[in-house]
């Protein structure tokens, strides 16, 4: 549920132009598949609340909003952004890695929550990193 905001982290575009990595344990004990309102292809294991709920601010420079998922198990990323939109992958990176690549100005600026999760319920160290790119 995105009811429950996450560990808040807070950036400017600028900011995250350079790419900040972020530390999480992925995984949970809430299996993602039926879940009320997610897209159809959601599958997985996560906590009920977000990793993360971030905040972004003056984006209006920047076309794009990227986040990636290293870790040592294989694992999900589940991201509802601002405009209220479901975001779900698990093999769109490099080495068949979560990679969510999110555009449109009402999407990437103010609130965004963010799951990490696994493919298989397991827990593993993870890496989230979110960047962006100029228009």
């Amino acid at each position: 549920s995105w009811n429950v905001p996450g560990d808040e982290l807070r950036y400017t575009g600028t900011e995250i132009y350079t790419p900040r990595t972020i530390q999480v344990r992925a995984g949970g004990s809430t299996s993602l598949t039926g879940c009320d309102g997610l897209p159809f292809n959601v599958s997985g294991f996560a906590d009920q609340v977000p990793d993360f709920t971030l905040y972004t601010t003056e984006m209006a420079q920047f076309r794009r909003l990227q986040m990636s998922v290293e870790a040592t198990c294989d694992t999900t990323l589940l991201v509802n952004t601002n405009d209220a939109v479901w975001h779900f992958d698990t093999t769109s990176g490099e080495g068949a890695t979560p990679l969510l690549d999110l555009t449109g100005d009402n999407a990437i600026e103010g609130r965004i929550d963010i799951w990490v999760g696994t493919v298989t319920g397991e827990t593993c160290d993870a890496a989230l990193e979110v960047l962006t790119w100029l228009r």
